[in-house]
């Protein structure tokens, strides 16, 4: 009788189930309510945080620090860039008067790709300069908050300067000015960094689960960036991902190919700068999404990874006639830079790098003691930047000869000795280069 009646009760519609249909509308109802309660809550959160973090911002901008408690460190820095300056003034002079002839091209629409390089960094080397004179005025006056705001700019606008005078001049002397006044930005900048000591140290959010991670996220809005984005931090990311990067690409090319050759990217040491700035480069967009699920973190990963592939292998190609990679004829090939696989490779390694990897880098700098952090830093930042300028020097050497071009200099004397064709293509196993592409890029500078 009772098997009767609940048979029938499952022959009668929903609608037509008055307590039924009034259950699953205030179920509805409530689930409606808590998300737009959660909502809000996250809505006031952020706008809280936001304008914690304006008042903050605000009250270090104004903040001057008196001359007792200014590092010695400022004093021989700021000395260092005043006297790099003289350089600075040919510099800005010469390309002024270069960019001038192609500005009025670039009006009358005669403009060729070297006119529009050369007025861009004849822009640079002018906001180089006056960013350097703002800066030392700001270290004299102790507002030094305000000095580390602008270094962040100026280290890009350094970096953007060097990389255009390579591609546009090829490697000359005045670019160690550059060199010198971006390592002298670094030092400033790491002298300087609160964030320096963190205490506690880095823990890793991945180890307590889901809901931990979104507990931390909500409640903790110093967490809300997965680790501080300061020079310090960024440097040991770069270092460690070379390392590993080489590693793992040495490892995959015995394991696949049978092959134990050499895929270092840098004249000395075992570094593949292309590792070391793809992590940073995901460190630094992922930063605030760090919880976001594993899909959302490959995807992001893939893109950042392929783009940046492709920029490299143009820049090589363009700067010194160096085919880095080729992945013609494969799925989703981008002018033989980048594809799809490659993609994915940059997507998988993002996804490790961001949940398993980097927070073990974070506890193992942290092992570095306080009162050395900076120092360190600074001279094996000083090591790297020698190196990739040696790098340079000895690709575009390399480049020089195979286009057949005759020696000019002591300088190419000296790489031709210690670094000759054999040496250049056992170390840069990957890389080819032929003589009408090396004779096109040394033509085009």
């Amino acid at each position: 009788m009772s098997s009767h009646k609940k048979d029938k009760r499952k022959q009668i519609p929903l609608t037509d189930r008055p307590n039924a249909f009034a259950r699953v509308e205030r179920k509805v109802e409530h689930a409606i309510e808590d998300v737009k309660d959660d909502a809000e809550k996250r809505v006031h959160g952020s706008i809280e945080h936001t304008r914690e973090s304006v008042e903050h911002f605000g009250e270090e901008l104004h903040e001057t620090v008196p001359p007792s408690r200014i590092p010695k460190a400022n004093r021989i820095i700021a000395a260092l860039i005043i006297a790099s300056l003289g350089i600075s003034v040919l510099q800005v002079i010469s390309q002024t008067s270069l960019s001038w002839g192609h500005l009025t091209e670039l009006f009358t629409g005669t403009v060729n790709a070297y006119g529009i390089v050369a007025i861009a960094y004849g822009f640079l080397a002018a906001l180089n300069f006056a960013g350097l004179i703002v800066l030392i005025y700001l270290d004299r006056k102790g507002r030094i908050f305000e000095a580390r705001m602008l270094l962040r700019a100026l280290v890009i606008l350094l970096l953007a300067g060097l990389l255009t005078s390579v591609a546009l001049n090829g490697v000359v002397w005045l670019e160690i000015t550059y060199l010198f006044q971006f390592i002298c930005a670094i030092a400033y900048q790491i002298y300087n960094d609160p964030s320096l000591d963190r205490a506690p140290a880095f823990k890793n959010p991945f180890k307590e689960g889901k809901e931990a991670r979104k507990k931390v996220y909500e409640q903790d809005p110093d967490r809300r960036g997965y680790i501080p984005l300061n020079f310090f931090n960024l440097f040991w990311i770069f270092m460690t991902a070379s390392v590993l990067g080489l590693c793992m690409e040495m490892v995959f090319c015995l394991l696949v190919n049978h092959v134990w050759e050499s895929r270092a990217g840098l004249l000395w040491g075992p570094f593949s700068p292309i590792y070391g700035f793809g992590a940073l480069l995901m460190t630094i967009a992922l930063n605030r999404m760090w919880y976001r699920n594993a899909l959302f973190i490959f995807v992001v990963s893939g893109l950042i990874g392929g783009a940046f592939e492709f920029f490299v292998s143009w820049y090589m190609q363009t700067a010194f006639g160096v085919v880095a990679w080729d992945y013609s004829g494969s799925f989703l090939s981008i002018d033989g830079r980048t594809d799809f696989a490659h993609a994915c490779a940059w997507g998988l390694c993002g996804l490790v790098w961001i949940r398993i990897l980097l927070p073990g880098v974070m506890q193992l700098v942290d092992i570095i003691p306080l009162k050395w952090r900076a120092t360190i830093t600074v001279l094996v930042f000083t090591f790297m930047v020698v190196n990739a300028i040696m790098t340079l020097l000895a690709l575009d050497c390399w480049s020089q000869r195979e286009a057949g071009l005759p020696v000019e200099n002591e300088v190419q004397v000296w790489f031709d000795e210690h670094y000759d064709d054999e040496f250049m293509k056992e170390r840069f196993s990957t890389m080819g280069m032929s003589q009408e592409s090396a004779l096109r890029a040394q033509q085009s500078l």
